[in-house]
């Protein structure tokens, strides 16, 4: 069973690779857009905190545990994010 996971066909893998392609470039251009529009001392620590956006996803969609490691983490980067707007 675990070949049948690599087993892919070229229409997969051009697909995925798109969409790859288009997800990076869209938020380098969202990113760089923020960039000109507000204050590089702001902007920056917000779009940082993308492991929080993924931690709390992950305990939503993939039913992950939230341990206290994750929990610390997440308190780190809401406190970060506090500082920094002021």
């Amino acid at each position: 069973r675990i070949k049948d996971v690599f087993r892919v066909d070229a229409k997969t893998i051009i697909i995925f690779s798109a969409t790859g392609l288009l997800a990076g470039l869209l938020g380098m251009v969202t990113y760089f857009y923020a960039l000109k529009k507000g204050a590089t001392s702001q902007i920056v620590p917000i779009a940082a905190a993308y492991p929080l956006v993924s931690a709390v996803l992950s305990v939503i969609i993939l039913k992950e545990s939230v341990t206290p490691l994750r929990i610390l983490g997440t308190i780190l980067i809401v406190t970060g994010i506090w500082f920094v707007r002021g």
